[in-house]
């Protein structure tokens, strides 16, 4: 049996005695392919650069295990679903395939059948691959992605794929697919006091970091909780990586307190400035971005893609961060404000097959618990997953996406957290304030009770806009993060070029909105986006409603200086995945 790691793959199954590799487009640059006997199946994967060497058999009568995302807790003999990584095994001449996906969702999934064949791939862009795959938007996914700014509930853009469930296993053959749920819960009782529960999870936290492989790795590496706490656990090691941060043409907070901690140990720490090289490529940025997160984002993940272009000599073979703290270390969520775009902007052909009389809020609402929190299965396998696909899509294209907090071990202690029923939840904005300036209570959280173990630097430098782990702020940090706290209200609130430029003047653009995505309007994207938006294939895609598109465009036009709001923002997301994908309506 071979086992593979690869950072993608398709697996396509033909249903009927026809054969399915013959209607195999062009693969893209670095991918191979595996047919079975009788060409009825194929494999399309791409292996990680560093395990090339690790293939020991590709005869298509083999099964091959084919390990996608971090494989640190996998072993051969392990039936249970990972944290953070899928496990496909083909059977290519038998026209058989299973996966387990893992219990956060990610590395995603896929399911795309037709009459004639039955297509399981980690990225959508594979599906270019398959002559008998027609590309068309699925109405509801395009509703999502316009009144939510992602879709939900495992749709995709289009119609006839889906996203698998987080914690499933999947069955592939010639007959179709099957999904059951293979993960839940476990059934456990809480811990008794606050102590106790921070204590287990440090402990586990702390094993699962010294348990990563950090031979080829970076660290995303920010002014937050969640990437400190892996930075402690790297210092306590002690090992050592190369730390990046993306900052604006100003450097924002979070790269003034990534440079202070790489100094203070000794680091080498890359920031990736978005300078000149970086307007000038983004419309091309943009379009890839979109190519590889499936459509669903493109300007909000194009410095993403520059970053990976740009960090030192080359994409690392891992990019260690602390996605998933936010969840598994306070029960926050990646974000359930929604986008609220327009719907006119959709054709009538679109419009007239969604309903649109349920809030875009009610997907997650009903998981909403009487304490504030989103019910923890929901949270992990939904909520974060939904929330977490475009960039871990983008990110994974380049580098294995890695982060301790996926344990399994830590995510099914979740369940034993004592009640948060007394907690303070008051109004979201007020508690987003209350933690950047404030932080995460000290007894009840786990991530600062390992940076004190660990003490020194780590500990004592602010965090966020001035809070410090071992307790009380930090007068400097508070002053750095009031000057930020100013320049996300006028970047998001005020957004007026006097202000900007008043906020420029006085050295402090730039400290909280190094992405402002509005105002590239202003540098590098007018011109593409009314050429990507009016485009032949945009029309004839029978997507938007061309006409509320030119009347937003020359409002716009009108009004430079107000940038693009989320209305032309989310237009340009679906025309490019037109291009990118030939989709239509």
């Amino acid at each position: 049996m071979a086992s593979l790691y690869v950072s993608s793959l398709l697996v396509c199954v033909a249903r009927n005695d026809s054969g399915a590799s013959s209607l195999l487009r062009r693969v893209p640059d670095g991918f191979e392919t595996i047919n079975s006997k009788d060409g009825g199946s194929y494999l399309v994967l791409k292996r990680r650069a560093s395990q090339r060497a690790d293939v020991t058999a590709t005869r298509c009568n083999d099964t091959a295990t084919l390990i996608l995302g971090d494989h640190h807790e996998w072993t051969a003999d392990d039936s249970q679903p990972l944290g953070n990584a899928t496990i496909v095994r083909c059977q290519l001449d038998s026209r058989a395939a299973s996966a387990l996906t893992g219990i956060s969702g990610l590395p995603p999934l896929y399911i795309a059948e037709t009459t004639t064949h039955v297509i399981v791939t980690s990225d959508l862009f594979l599906l270019r691959c398959v002559a008998a795959f027609q590309f068309r938007f699925d109405p509801e996914g395009v509703a999502d992605l316009v009144r939510i700014g992602r879709p939900v509930s495992h749709r995709t853009l289009f119609r006839g794929v889906r996203l698998v469930p987080a914690g499933s296993c999947v069955t592939v053959s010639r007959s179709g697919t099957t999904v059951q749920s293979a993960w839940s819960p476990p059934e456990v009782s809480p811990c008794a006091t606050w102590n106790e529960y921070t204590e287990i999870q440090a402990d586990v936290f702390r094993e699962t970091a010294a348990a990563l492989d950090c031979s080829d790795t970076m660290l995303s590496l920010s002014g937050g909780l969640d990437s400190r706490t892996v930075f402690a656990a790297l210092v306590a090691s002690p090992r050592r990586v190369t730390a990046v941060t993306v900052t604006g043409e100003a450097q924002c907070l979070d790269a003034r307190i990534a440079s202070r901690l790489c100094r203070a140990y000794g680091w080498t720490h890359h920031i990736v400035t978005l300078g000149e090289t970086f307007w000038r490529g983004l419309p091309d940025l943009a379009e890839t971005a979109s190519l590889l997160s499936g459509g669903i984002s493109s300007i909000s993940r194009a410095a993403q893609v520059y970053c990976y272009r740009h960090v030192g000599t080359g994409s690392p073979g891992t990019m260690l961060s602390g996605h998933l703290g936010n969840q598994v270390g306070r029960l926050g969520t990646e974000g359930l404000s929604s986008r609220n775009a327009d719907v006119r902007l959709l054709s009538q052909q679109l419009v007239d097959t969604v309903s649109f009389s349920r809030p875009p809020e009610a997907w997650w609402m009903p998981a909403m618990r009487a304490d504030g929190h989103l019910d923890l299965k929901f949270l992990i396998q939904q909520e974060s997953m939904f929330g977490s696909l475009a960039p871990y899509s983008v990110g994974s294209s380049y580098s294995v996406q890695q982060t301790p907090y996926s344990s399994r071990l830590l995510i099914e202690n979740l369940w034993r957290m004592p009640s948060t029923a007394d907690d303070e939840t008051g109004h979201a904005k007020l508690h987003v304030l209350r933690h950047r300036f404030l932080g995460v209570p000290l007894d009840r959280s786990f991530q600062r009770r390992y940076i004190n173990q660990v003490g020194g630097f780590v500990a004592e430098c602010p965090i966020n806009w001035g809070w410090r782990s071992t307790g009380g702020v930090s007068i400097p940090g508070l002053f750095w993060g009031g000057l930020t706290c100013v320049d996300a209200v006028v970047a998001t609130r005020v957004a007026r070029r006097p202000a900007i430029e008043f906020m420029k003047a006085l050295g402090i653009a730039g400290l909280h909105d190094w992405k402002p995505e509005r105002q590239w309007a202003q540098r590098s994207l007018r011109e593409f986006v009314r050429e990507t938006l009016t485009s032949r294939t945009t029309s004839q895609s029978g997507v938007l409603d061309l006409e509320f598109v030119e009347r937003r465009l020359a409002r716009q036009d009108a009004n430079p200086s107000a940038g693009f709001d989320d209305t032309l923002l989310a237009a340009l997301d679906l025309a490019l995945a037109v291009k990118n994908f030939a989709a239509t309506a």
